[in-house]
């Protein structure tokens, strides 16, 4: 949790290419983590690595499928 929060802040601060870096490691320690799989989605997004977001997106939805009908909102 705290990789993922950390990423989180990152994200909000726009550091999109740091904030990365703590998203792999949450997913690294929890592969099945939805929230970190669609957050880090929205920092590849916003690094432009669109295709690697997408996969990162879909895998929230499957291991989350409420992801898919705007439960989860940016980090805050």
């Amino acid at each position: 949790g705290a990789y993922a929060n950390i990423g989180n802040v990152l994200l909000r601060r726009g550091d999109a290419a740091e904030a990365e870096q703590y998203y792999r490691e949450a997913l690294r320690i929890s592969p099945s983590y939805a929230e970190v799989h669609y957050n880090l989605s929205l920092a590849l997004a916003a690094a432009g690595k669109q295709d690697e977001a997408k996969q990162h997106l879909d895998a929230a939805v499957r291991l989350n499928p409420g992801l898919a009908h705007g439960v989860a909102s940016p980090p805050r």
